[in-house]
């Protein structure tokens, strides 16, 4: 993995919460060394593009994510970023940070050609796609569908890995424990956040 041993790699995200899955993503990535990760949580104002996803606010999520990166044994840093601005897009943010390798899953492959700035966006940085539900030949083949991406495959490497079956949104609408660290979860009940009730 060339993209991430001994470099600064991204993972971004709502967070809203971070769950094992997300744990379980950054676990992967320790085991190509990379020399330091960036947790880069949306900020506030990513709700005025997305109006059905409601966000908690940013210093909760942040909170949570150190909160769930504290027994990982790997230099780390949970960035404000993209709350000291209003949303721009990842591609100011990766300028911002002097290009850290993006690292993404299958279904944001997907959707990259909606992205702002996307040409400019994937010229100018190297990506690591996790497959969650696409297989990697698949994913690849979404590169090659593509008139200008499938001139930069070279600037994506890939990952299978089997992500549990776990997403933030899972947890908003079960409030399922099992889905977070536990530190997150005790966390989110001390702050009265998404409703959840004492058990």
């Amino acid at each position: 993995m060339d993209f991430i041993k001994d470099k600064v790699v991204l993972v971004g995200g709502s967070f809203n919460p971070p769950t094992l899955a997300h744990k379980q993503m950054i676990k992967e990535l320790m085991k190509y060394h990379p020399k330091k990760i960036l947790i880069v949580p949306n900020g506030n104002q990513y709700n005025v593009s997305f109006v059905n996803k409601t966000l908690i606010e940013f210093n909760d999520r942040k909170n949570m994510c150190n909160l769930m990166m504290k027994d990982l044994d790997v230099d780390y840093e949970v960035l404000d970023i993209e709350n000291t601005r209003s949303f721009k897009g990842s591609y100011y943010t990766l300028q911002e940070l002097n290009h850290p390798t993006f690292i993404m899953g299958s279904d944001c492959l997907e959707s990259l050609h909606k992205w702002i700035k996307y040409e400019e966006l994937v010229e100018e940085n190297k990506f690591v796609v996790f497959s969650r539900s696409l297989e990697i030949e698949k994913m690849k083949s979404l590169l090659e569908e593509d008139e200008y991406l499938k001139s930069k495959i070279s600037h994506f490497e890939f990952l299978k890995m089997n992500l549990p079956n776990v997403s933030s949104s899972l947890f908003r609408s079960t409030k399922d424990s099992s889905l977070v660290d536990k530190l997150v979860y005790e966390y989110i009940i001390k702050n009265n956040l998404y409703e959840v009730k004492h058990d």
